[in-house]
């Protein structure tokens, strides 16, 4: 699948979820893309939305572009955050073109391959439905942004998992909360970074018997790379802003070792050069 985003005069390209996004829009770019790809990866099955029968193609389209875009409007709307961008996807059984203006979005798709056999009526659209699910490209999308560490510090109570459901904050806090209701750790976790003991407890998260908020920035910035490239899987795509940030010499060697076990699809976004250039 191919992901391109205009930004002003700008084209941002991302390729089968890999590679990197630099450049003076990128940041928006990169997390135009986050929400691109959250809104098809939660796209509910949608034969329950087509409630005309006498063209079931168009009518599924017509649901498919009705609730992609409301999916995409809705997250911006909750999180109150505005982007002014075009975005294009290319993927094998269909094509699709799009605006963002503010939290309103709108979209418009082409469908490329269709199956055979399609009858006017529910039978047919669940036929559909399952051949564009079968087939679309699906990829679980998390997002570290280039403040992580300050994130972190600020809300590191609501890394743990709590036994009546997993705490979290409001989405209104936009790209803070996409980031750290993403993370879920069970009371008892115990890791060692660069020589330091990181505990994550009923209280939350501790680094050397202190809360997050008394470490430094390069620790919490390992923790939270080390955390997603090390428990994603080849069904997520990792977009991580900024990946050097606040690391040391000895902070990007051990970066290297968890690219290295890292089984993720990732995306380096930064807005003054390529990762490691």
């Amino acid at each position: 699948m191919i992901v391109r985003i205009f930004k002003d005069d700008e084209t941002y390209v991302i390729n089968n979820f890999n590679g990197n996004i630099y450049g003076s829009n990128a940041y928006e770019a990169g997390r135009v893309f986050y929400f691109i790809q959250k809104a098809i990866y939660s796209m509910p099955r949608l034969y329950g939305k087509v409630n005309d029968f006498k063209d079931s193609l168009n009518s599924w389209k017509k649901a498919f572009d009705e609730t992609l875009s409301s999916m995409i409007s809705l997250m911006l709307t909750e999180g109150r955050i505005k982007f002014y961008a075009n975005f294009e996807v290319e993927s094998e059984i269909f094509n699709m073109k799009g605006k963002i203006d503010g939290n309103k979005v709108s979209l418009s798709s082409s469908l490329l391959k269709i199956p055979e056999g399609i009858t006017n009526d529910l039978k047919g659209v669940i036929l559909l439905d399952s051949f564009y699910f079968n087939h679309m490209e699906r990829k679980r999308p998390f997002i570290l942004p280039s403040a992580r560490d300050g994130f972190l510090a600020s809300f590191y109570k609501f890394v743990v998992f709590q036994s009546e459901g997993i705490s979290s904050i409001p989405k209104s806090m936009g790209i803070a909360a996409e980031f750290i209701n993403s993370i879920s750790i069970n009371p008892g976790y115990k890791d060692e970074i660069l020589g330091h003991q990181i505990v994550v407890n009923d209280e939350g998260l501790f680094i050397d018997d202190q809360p997050a908020y008394n470490s430094f920035s390069e620790l919490l910035s390992l923790f939270a790379l080390k955390y997603f490239l090390l428990n994603t899987t080849s069904n997520d795509v990792l977009i991580i802003e900024d990946v050097e940030a606040h690391l040391s010499n000895e902070g990007k060697a051990l970066l290297n070792e968890y690219l290295k076990t890292a089984k993720c699809n990732i995306i380096f976004v930064s807005n003054y050069s390529k990762f490691s250039e």
